[in-house]
């Protein structure tokens, strides 16, 4: 497992990215929720693991192959829980990784970013960021 460390000022730049995000479309391979994922921990730690696979796909066969091929994964919790410590979401603090189970494009969940109480996922359907309440969730990673 990684340990990471968040970086002076995380909290402040994760409320900057949220708020430079809120509004930014999904589009598979450049803004959907593993790439949302990943650029809340390179901004709350420094360190980009998801960047192997920004921009190489565009569908959601792409998607699962890229996981396949760069981290060996054949789903989104694989990749984070073979990194980071899994936990309950009632331990899941601000600029944690969370998630709700899902079959979207076959994959076994969505994942987003804890901010308190609630926590943001990239929304396909409004092509906003969408609000949830964190307790709400089935369970996240601690990332720092």
């Amino acid at each position: 497992m990684e340990k990471l460390v968040r970086v002076e000022n995380w909290r402040q730049r994760l409320n900057e990215h949220i708020h430079a995000h809120r509004e930014k479309p999904f589009k598979l391979g450049s803004h959907d929720c593993a790439l949302w994922a990943g650029s809340c921990i390179k901004v709350i730690t420094g360190n980009d693991f998801i960047s192997k696979i920004r921009g190489t796909y565009r569908t959601p066969e792409g998607a699962i192959r890229a996981l396949k091929e760069v981290f060996d994964a054949d789903n989104l919790k694989e990749v984070f829980s073979t990194r980071f410590e899994e936990i309950h979401i009632a331990f899941a603090r601000p600029g944690d990784i969370v998630y709700r189970n899902s079959n979207l494009y076959g994959f076994d969940c969505v994942v987003g970013v804890c901010y308190g109480i609630h926590s943001f996922f990239v929304n396909e359907d409004e092509n906003l960021l969408l609000e949830v309440d964190t307790m709400s969730l089935d369970g996240g990673w601690h990332i720092a």
